[in-house]
């Protein structure tokens, strides 16, 4: 029987794998570096010592890099030096990061030779520590093993999107179209102010952050291992679904403002000299009513066959509902509701063209009883009528906007 005070021995090789720690030297602690070839979260969080990503030759050196260049370069651009800055922005900007994507590439996967082992490895905080250590100061004790990024996520799959990730990809996105914006409108301080604060203030903070997510004493798991995909999936095609219909009635809309332009030049240009140019305006007005109608009963339609399966599911969900026996017209016509439904936009938009194409005249005869109040409409603003045209213009905007909503509730139903 084992006395209480004797201490007792755990041969699991859990144990040997997570606390293969050396013995403490002169007081000192010192950490353990491995890399895991199959993580697991029973081995995450064991250990009540801190973890700290290492400060290796190889970050350091990108890290002091991005902050020189990026400032000099910022200070270059304010100084009006604009080529000795371009110059700058030249090397930090492609030679360097093919330097550094390459040796980082070298650094996740571990296959760098031997004699840059301590470019890759050696923590330089170890100077750091000793310098303490000759002051009599207590280093603090922590831990820098990390997992390895080939076995973490495997090539073979989809890298995931953790929370990390979408955060680095949504700042650089926001900032860079900031930066084009300014740049565009001839706003070069605020432009640079951008591109300093991009390339040097969150790039290094974003960089030390990203250290921590190769950790294995879970730090962060919302930021660093969730999987945010499904997510992503679901938001992408809400924004899809969301954002088709709007853009379809502003575009039929531009379509009526440029009939109407047309229209008032035609028949109320003050610079109209021959009789030629009026018959092309009129071509093209009509040619112009004819794409808008086709747009408009595309658009229309689809909204009415998502209608039709909402209701065509509302009515087999009664509790009251009995089905009768299929017939093979009715087998036909489910199955061809079943693969239009998979395919509704693609497949409604490819249907709707060939059928506008065979019926044409017919198409363009109710697009023209369609868009006929907002001729009128712009012809009453045209001969300002007592603003009678703006009401009615507002008034179509109003039902466009309606239509907008209905067509996309049925298309998400």
């Amino acid at each position: 029987m084992a006395s209480k005070d004797q201490p007792q021995l755990n041969l699991s090789s859990g144990y040997f794998e997570t606390q293969a720690v050396p013995a403490p030297l002169n007081g000192v602690s010192t950490t353990n570096t491995f890399i895991a070839s199959n993580p697991s979260p029973a081995h995450l969080d064991h250990s009540p010592v801190a973890w700290h990503p290492k400060v290796t030759p190889y970050r350091l050196l990108f890290l002091s890099t991005t902050i020189a260049l990026g400032t000099a370069k910022a200070i270059l651009t304010y100084q009006g030096k604009a080529m000795i800055s371009t110059t700058l922005e030249w090397i930090a900007g492609v030679v360097l990061s093919l330097l550094f994507y390459i040796l980082g590439d070298s650094e996740s996967k571990r296959n760098y030779p031997t004699y840059l082992s301590l470019f890759f490895s050696y923590d330089c905080m170890n100077v750091i520590w000793g310098i303490l250590c000759t002051l009599s100061l207590n280093r603090p004790s922590y831990r820098s093993d990390e997992w390895s990024a080939i076995s973490r996520y495997p090539v073979s799959t989809i890298p995931m999107a953790t929370g990390y990730r979408i955060l680095l990809s949504s700042i650089v996105a926001t900032f860079g179209m900031v930066k084009a914006i300014c740049a565009y409108l001839g706003l070069n301080t605020a432009a640079n102010t951008f591109d300093w604060t991009v390339t040097v203030a969150l790039a290094s903070l974003l960089y030390c952050i990203g250290l921590y997510e190769p950790n294995t004493a879970d730090i962060a798991p919302l930021l660093f291992a969730k999987d945010y995909s499904p997510f992503l999936r679901t938001f992408g095609r809400l924004l899809s679904s969301v954002t088709f219909y709007p853009v379809a009635i502003l575009v039929i809309l531009a379509w009526a403002q440029s009939v109407n332009i047309g229209s008032n030049y035609v028949f109320h240009s003050i610079n109209r000299q021959t009789e030629s140019a009026e018959a092309v305006m009129v071509v093209i007005r009509l040619f112009s009513l004819f794409l808008m109608s086709t747009f408009f009963f595309m658009i229309l339609a689809m909204g009415s066959f998502s209608l039709f399966l909402l209701l065509r599911i509302i009515k087999r969900a009664s509790p009251n509902y009995i089905a009768s026996p299929p017939s093979a017209i009715r087998l036909k016509i489910s199955s061809l509701l079943r693969y239009l439904s998979r395919y509704a936009s693609f497949g409604q938009m490819a249907l709707l063209t060939i059928v506008h194409l065979l019926v044409s005249a017919l198409f363009t005869l109710a697009g023209l009883c369609v868009l006929f109040p907002s001729v009128i409409a712009a012809q009453a603003i045209h001969d300002h009528e007592d603003g009678v045209g703006t009401l009615i213009w507002n008034i179509l905007c109003c039902i466009a906007f309606i239509l907008t909503s209905f067509l996309f509730g049925c298309h998400w139903f």
